[in-house]
């Protein structure tokens, strides 16, 4: 029984961490075409 909580636990744990992960590429994803747009609209780099 312990073995199949630690089990879920795992299971759970590398879910949330992949969620996480796939949530900060996206932001990142996200901020680099608002840099490249721009970029096009404006002619040079801006940041935020």
């Amino acid at each position: 029984m312990v073995a199949g909580v630690w089990s879920m636990a795992a299971g759970e744990y590398v879910s949330v961490s992949s969620q996480t992960e796939i949530e900060k590429w996206d932001l990142a994803r996200e901020n680099h075409e608002r840099i490249d747009t721009s970029e096009e609209e404006f002619g040079h780099k801006t940041y935020f």
